[in-house]
C-alpha cells in the first residue's frame, strides 16, 4: 500500500490539470454570466466535468490495481458513496460537504437525465425526438451492423426524407457501444461553401474550418480552445467514437475532405453522415434512405408507415380521429410519395382541411403545406423550403436539367431526357452525367420496376414546374416533347400492324405520353390526334378498351384531323370495338376506314385497313365476306413486303375458310403463312386449330408444343391451344384428360371474358362429348371440375408434361413435375425471368423453385443444377417434338 500511496493521488489521474483548467473556466463562466441560464449551463457543465474526473480516477485506479475501499481511504470519501456516485454517473460528494450554495451546486447538482453508463463518455447531446418514430425497421436492424464493420455510413436521400430523425434514432440505440462517446455536429448553420450561381468564377472558400469548428464546440466547454484532433484523440482513448456530420449536402467537398483526414488521424472513430448526396470518399458506405412505405405489409401488416405517421401528427395536431378517413389518407400518402416532411405538414392541416379536402387540392401542395414546426430550421417550415434547399445547391446547368424533366410524370430514360433538353447542347456522356448528378443529389432516382429509367418525386416535380414557368421554358419544353412523341406516331404508323414488342417499349412512356396529349389537346395542337392514337394502341394492348375508344371516339368529333390520323383512329376504333364485343360497330369503323384509305391511295393502309375489316366481320360470323375480302386483295398485302401484316391476313383468312368448312385451303393460307414465319404463336396456334379441324391430330399436337414453348404466346394463344389439345386428347382415347383441359380453358374464358368463334366452338362441344360418353358422370364431373382448379400455367404445364401439380416428375425423382421442368430450362441456359416467360408465372416464383431445387438436390449453383441435368440424374420431360 506504501508504494501505491509514494505517487500520491495525482499518479490516478494523468490528465487531471486538464479537468481543473475546465473546472476553472466553468467557474468563471458562471460567475462571470449577468443570465441565469448562462449560468445554470456553466454550473451543469462544471458538474460534468467533475463527473468525467471520477470515472477517469476510478478508471486509473484499476489499472493499478486498486480496490474501491482503496480508492476510498485515498479520497477520504465512503466506499459507499464512492461506488454510488460513479455508477449514477454524478460528481463525487458527500454528506459533510458545506460551502457556499454555488459550490454546493458544483458538487452535487445531479446530470442531465437519462445519464449514461459509466463505461462510455457522453461528448454531446444527441438530438431526442419529441414525438413518435414511425417506420424505418429495416433500416434500424441493418445500420448497427455496418456501422460496426465499415469507417463511415452516409444515410443519403432526398429533402424531407427523415435522414436527420433516423440518425438520432440510430446514435440513440448504439451509444453503448461507442466507449468513447458520440459527437452531434450540425453542419447545417455552416454557410455554404459554392459560389453563388450568378458569379460561377468567383472562387470557393473552404468551410473546412468551420466544420471542425462544430465538432469541437459540440464537445462542450471542456473542449475550447482545443484543435478538433485533440478532441477527438482525447475521446478515442477511452474507447471508439461515433462522429455525426449532420446535413453535408452544402459543404459535401469540405466535408468529404474533413472526414477522410479524421479517418485517417483516428482509427478508433466512426462516422455517420446525413446528406442530400454521398460524400464519394474511400471507407463510404452509403445507405439510401427512402420515402415511407405507402403499400401494407401484407394481410396482417397493418396500415403502412406513411399512414401511421399521418394519423399520429393528425391525432397530436388537431386531436384528430383518422379511423374515418383511412383510405382518403393512404390515398394522400400515396400522392405525397411517402415523404415524411409532406406528410406532417399535411397532417397539420386537418384541422381545417380534413383529407378528403386535401386529396382534391393536391395540386397546390408547395402552397399548402407549410407551417412546420416552430424548433424545426427553416428549409423544414415548408415543402417548397426543403425543395429550395435542394435546387440552390444545383450549378446553372444542372437547374436547367432538373427543370425540363419535370414535365415527364411518367419518369425518363436517356432518350426522353435528351428530348426535353435538347436545347442545352448537351453531348450524350453529358447528358448521362447530369443524370448520374441529379441522381446522387437525390433528386432523381433510379426506377426499380425498369432499369434504365429514372423517376423524379410529385413534389420535386411540382417545384421544377414552378420554376419552369418562372424562367418562361414550359412551352419550348413541351414542344421538343411533343416533337420526340410525334416519332413515335411515325414509327407506329410505318410498322403495317402495330407490334406488341412496340406497345411493350411505349408502356414505359405511358404517363408521359397521356400528360403530352392532355397538353397537345389543350393547346389544339395538330400533333394531338397522332399521339392519342399511340396511347390509345397502349390502352387497346393493356386491355383497358373503354380508355381506348373514349380517346378516339373524341378524336371524330369535327376537330381537324389528317387522313393518316383518321384511318389509324378507325383502325383502332374496329379492333377496340371488336374486343369489347361491339361487332357491328367495329365493322363500321373499320369499312369507313378502308373507304378512305382506298381513296387516298395508300397500299399499306388498305392492306391494315382489310385486316381490322376481316376481323370484324369475322367476329359476326360473316365468314363469305371475308373470304371475299381476302381473295380480291390477297396479292396487294402479298406485294407490300409486311411480314407481320401478311401473317395477320393469312390467319384470318383461314379462320373463315375453317368456319366456311373449307378446310384444304384454310391448310394452304395457314402453310403460307408458317413459311413467313414459323415461329409466330398466333400463326402457330391457327395451325393447331386448322390440324385439330382437319383431323391432323399428330400435326396439331406438334404445332401447340412449338407454340407453348417455342414461343411466348397471349392468353387467347394459350386457351386455343389447350383446347386444341382437349380435341386431340378426346380422338386419342383419354376422356378424362380432354375433360380436365375443357374445364380449365372454360375457366379462362370466363375469367377474362374470351369467347370462341361458333365453328370451334361446335368443334369444342363435340370433343367433349365424345370424353363424357367415354367415362361414368361421377369421373366426367370430377376430371373437370379438377381443370377448373388448375392456374393458367400448370394448365400450359399438364399439355406439355401431362402431369398433375405436386407429382413427381418421374419415377425416383426427388422433384416435382414444375421443378424438374425449371431444372431443365435451367441446364439450357435460360434465365430466371426467361423461365418465368415461359411457365406464365413470376420471376419471385421461379427464384423459390431454383432454391428449392438446389435444397433438395444439395447443390450450391445454378451450373450445379445443370451438371445434375446433364448426367442424367433427372429424366427430363420431352415435348413431342422433340422424340
Amino acid at each position: 500500500m506504501a508504494a501505491r500511496e509514494s505517487g500520491g493521488p495525482t499518479a490516478l489521474i494523468d490528465d487531471v490539470d486538464a479537468y481543473v483548467r475546465q473546472l476553472a473556466t466553468a467557474s468563471s463562466r458562471a460567475g462571470g454570466a449577468a443570465e441565469l441560464a448562462v449560468q445554470a449551463a456553466a454550473l451543469a457543465e462544471a458538474q460534468r466535468v467533475s463527473a468525467w474526473g471520477l470515472r477517469a480516477a476510478v478508471s486509473a485506479a484499476r489499472d493499478q490495481g486498486l480496490s474501491w475501499r482503496e480508492l476510498a481511504e485515498l479520497l477520504d470519501v465512503p466506499a459507499a458513496t464512492l461506488h454510488r456516485q460513479y455508477r449514477a454517473g454524478h460528481a463525487l460528494t458527500t454528506p459533510e460537504d458545506t460551502g457556499p450554495p454555488a459550490s454546493r451546486a458544483l458538487a452535487v447538482a445531479p446530470e442531465p437525465p437519462a445519464p449514461p453508463p459509466p463505461a462510455r463518455a457522453e461528448l454531446s447531446p444527441i438530438p431526442v425526438g419529441l414525438d413518435l418514430f414511425v417506420g424505418r425497421d429495416q433500416a434500424l436492424a441493418d445500420a448497427p451492423k455496418l456501422l460496426a464493420s465499415v469507417r463511415m455510413l452516409t444515410l443519403a436521400g432526398p429533402g424531407g426524407v427523415g435522414k436527420t430523425r433516423l440518425a438520432g434514432e440510430l446514435a440513440g440505440r448504439v451509444r453503448n457501444s461507442y466507449r468513447g462517446g458520440i459527437l452531434w455536429a450540425e453542419l447545417a448553420p455552416i454557410t455554404a461553401a459554392p459560389a453563388a450561381p450568378a458569379a460561377p468564377a468567383a472562387p470557393r472558400r473552404s468551410s473546412a474550418a468551420g466544420i471542425e469548428a462544430v465538432i469541437v464546440a459540440s464537445a462542450g466547454l471542456q473542449a475550447q480552445g482545443k484543435s478538433v484532433h485533440d478532441v477527438l484523440g482525447t475521446a478515442c482513448e477511452r474507447g471508439q467514437v461515433l462522429l455525426v456530420l449532420d446535413n453535408c449536402e452544402h459543404l459535401v467537398d469540405d466535408a468529404a475532405s474533413t472526414s477522410v483526414a479524421l479517418l485517417r488521424a483516428h482509427p478508433h472513430l466512426r462516422i455517420l453522415a446525413t446528406s442530400r448526396e454521398p460524400l464519394r470518399i474511400a471507407g463510404e458506405t452509403v445507405m439510401t434512405v427512402p420515402p415511407l412505405s405507402t403499400e401494407p405489409a401484407g394481410v396482417r401488416g397493418g396500415p403502412p408507415a406513411a399512414v401511421r405517421l399521418f394519423s399520429d401528427r393528425a391525432r397530436a395536431a388537431a386531436g384528430f380521429d383518422p379511423a374515418e378517413h383511412l383510405d382518403a389518407i393512404a390515398e394522400l400518402c400515396r400522392k405525397l410519395d411517402g415523404l415524411p416532411l409532406a406528410i406532417e405538414l399535411a397532417a397539420r392541416q386537418v384541422a381545417v382541411l380534413p383529407p378528403e379536402t386535401l386529396l382534391t387540392r393536391i395540386g397546390e401542395r408547395l402552397d399548402l403545406l407549410t407551417g412546420g414546426p416552430r424548433d424545426a430550421p427553416d428549409r423544414q417550415h415548408s415543402l417548397r423550403a426543403a425543395i429550395e434547399w435542394s435546387y440552390q445547391l444545383l450549378d446553372p446547368t444542372e437547374q436547367a436539367m432538373f427543370r425540363r424533366l419535370a414535365v415527364l410524370p411518367g419518369g425518363f430514360d436517356q432518350h426522353t431526357a435528351a428530348a426535353v433538353t435538347a436545347d442545352l447542347g448537351l453531348t450524350r456522356a453529358a447528358l448521362w452525367g447530369l443524370l448520374a448528378t441529379l441522381a446522387g443529389k437525390s433528386l432523381v432516382a433510379p426506377d426499380p420496376r425498369l432499369p434504365g429509367r429514372y423517376r423524379m418525386l410529385e413534389s420535386l416535380r411540382a417545384y421544377g414546374l414552378e420554376q419552369l414557368d418562372a424562367e418562361q421554358e414550359r412551352a419550348g419544353t413541351y414542344d421538343r416533347l411533343l416533337d420526340w412523341y410525334a416519332g413515335l406516331v411515325t414509327q407506329m404508323y410505318t410498322t403495317f400492324a402495330s407490334r406488341s414488342d412496340l406497345l411493350a417499349a411505349w408502356e414505359a412512356e405511358r404517363d408521359n405520353i397521356r400528360d403530352a396529349a392532355r397538353v397537345a389537346c389543350d393547346a389544339g395542337d395538330p400533333r394531338y390526334p397522332g399521339i392519342a392514337n399511340v396511347l390509345a394502341a397502349i390502352w387497346n394492348w393493356r386491355g383497358e378498351l373503354t380508355r381506348a375508344r373514349a380517346i378516339l371516339t373524341g378524336l371524330l368529333d369535327g376537330r381537324p384531323i389528317s387522313p393518316t390520323d383518321e384511318m389509324e383512329t378507325l383502325r383502332r376504333l374496329s379492333v377496340a370495338c371488336q374486343m369489347t364485343g361491339d361487332g357491328a360497330a367495329a365493322a363500321e369503323y373499320a369499312e369507313r376506314g378502308l373507304a378512305l384509305a382506298r381513296s387516298v391511295g395508300d397500299s399499306v393502309r388498305i392492306g391494315e385497313a382489310l385486316n381490322v375489316t376481316m376481323a370484324a366481320h369475322g367476329s359476326l360470323g360473316e365468314h363469305a365476306i371475308v373470304v371475299e375480302l381476302a381473295r380480291d386483295h390477297l396479292e396487294l398485302v402479298r406485294s407490300l413486303g409486311h411480314p407481320d401484316g401478311l401473317i395477320q391476313f393469312l390467319g384470318n383468312l383461314c379462320c373463315a375458310l375453317l368456319a366456311t368448312g373449307q378446310f384444304d385451303a384454310a391448310q394452304e393460307a395457314i402453310d403460307e403463312a408458317l413459311a413467313v414465319n414459323g415461329t409466330n404463336d398466333m400463326t402457330l396456334d391457327t395451325a393447331a386449330v386448322t390440324s385439330a379441324m382437319r383431323g391432323d391430330l399428330p400435326a396439331a399436337n406438334a404445332h401447340v408444343t412449338r407454340a407453348l414453348t417455342v414461343a411466348h404466346p397471349g392468353r387467347t394463344e394459350v386457351v386455343d391451344c389447350c383446347e386444341v389439345m382437349a380435341v386431340v386428347a378426346a380422338e386419342r382415347g383419354e376422356p378424362e384428360r380432354a375433360l380436365r383441359l375443357l374445364g380449365a380453358t372454360a375457366r379462362i374464358r370466363e375469367q377474362h371474358a374470351l369467347s370462341a368463334d361458333p365453328w370451334w366452338y361446335d368443334r369444342l362441344c363435340g370433343a367433349e362429348a365424345l370424353a363424357r360418353a367415354a367415362v361414368t358422370p361421377t369421373a366426367a364431373r370430377a376430371a373437370t371440375e379438377a381443370g377448373a382448379r388448375l392456374s393458367t400455367s400448370e394448365t400450359v404445364e399438364y399439355v406439355l408434361h401431362g402431369t398433375l401439380p405436386g407429382t413427381t416428375a418421374a419415377a425416383g425423382s426427388p422433384l416435382t413435375e414444375r421443378e424438374q421442368r425449371i431444372a431443365e430450362l435451367v441446364a439450357r441456359g435460360y434465365t430466371n425471368h426467361q423461365i418465368a416467360a415461359r411457365l406464365f408465372i413470376s420471376n419471385r416464383t421461379v427464384a423459390a423453385h431454383v432454391s428449392h431445387i438446389r435444397a433438395k438436390l444439395g447443390l450450391a449453383s445454378r451450373v450445379q443444377i445443370a451438371a445434375w441435368v446433364a448426367n442424367g440424374q433427372s429424366t427430363p420431360a420431352t415435348t413431342p417434338d422433340e422424340r
